[in-house]
């Protein structure tokens, strides 16, 4: 092709060095700005996203305490966790036999996926059953033929017309988390005092049942473990409910504070 007179200075090195050195810097200035190796490149776009993702880390909320502002809060989150806890109920319910029929048929599917060996595939098959649920209330709202703006018009009214069955009086959301509240804390008490060392006895026999456990599930195939668990949850009702489990669990102080103060007043 034709020669430009930015490359004439080629011809002549010695009176255009100062020139020529400055093309040459420049090029390999790009060439090592704009063609790194993919490893450098990747180093840099991790520490980028290191340096990212620690600014975002420092993010929190800092508003000043408001007690109305802690109520609609705790009112908010039982409203948003009622369906994990309707999910729970039904199960206990399922366990409880008050509906006979419907703990029957749960049984039957147990005893199918142990039989053919599917338990494997429960986690599968619970991600899709959660899947079909969302989209079951999807139909519910608008059938399956429904666009995505009716369906999104569907909800709007819906929740207007309070269908949801969600608590929106604050009141009442408080006084309904007032006691979930109590019972999860009286559970999780008992946690904390067995990791805290409260009573040492039971605590050194939660340590032998974890690893007592650990060892089962290391050794017994998942399918075993799960019959076992099913025949437990089935027949639970079925069984007087002050098992030796049962006794250790009530043994177990949920509020060391509490129990501290009446070991202290008995031994005064």
């Amino acid at each position: 092709g034709k020669r430009t007179s930015r490359l004439m200075l080629f011809s002549n090195i010695d009176d255009n060095s100062e020139a020529v050195r400055w093309y040459s810097d420049s090029i390999q200035a790009f060439d090592s700005a704009e063609r790194r190796s993919w490893v450098t490149r990747a180093m840099q776009s991790i520490v980028e996203n290191m340096e990212i993702n620690s600014r975002i880390y420092d993010v929190d909320e800092d508003e000043p305490f408001d007690v109305t502002k802690l109520g609609e809060g705790i009112a908010r989150f039982y409203e948003l966790t009622q369906p994990a806890f309707s999910v729970y109920y039904a199960y206990e319910r399922l366990m409880q036999w008050r509906n006979p029929p419907a703990t029957i048929l749960a049984l039957i599917i147990c005893i199918y996926i142990a039989y053919h060996n599917l338990t494997t595939y429960l986690p599968a098959l619970l991600l899709s059953v959660y899947a079909s649920l969302i989209i079951a209330f999807r139909v519910k709202l608008v059938g399956f033929k429904g666009t995505d703006a009716a369906a999104a018009a569907a909800s709007a009214r819906a929740r207007s017309q309070g269908m949801f069955e969600l608590v929106t009086q604050v009141h009442d959301a408080l006084h309904a988390a007032q006691n979930v509240f109590a019972r999860v804390n009286r559970q999780l008490g008992k946690v904390q005092t067995l990791h805290i060392w409260g009573i040492p006895g039971l605590s050194w026999l939660y340590v032998g049942a974890c690893l007592g456990m650990a060892f089962v599930v290391a050794i017994v195939p998942f399918r075993l473990l799960f019959i076992l668990f099913c025949v437990d949850s089935f027949t639970r009702h079925f069984r007087y409910p002050d098992g030796a489990a049962n006794r250790y669990w009530e043994s177990i102080p949920s509020d060391m504070t509490k129990f501290d103060s009446g070991s202290t007043k008995k031994t005064k």
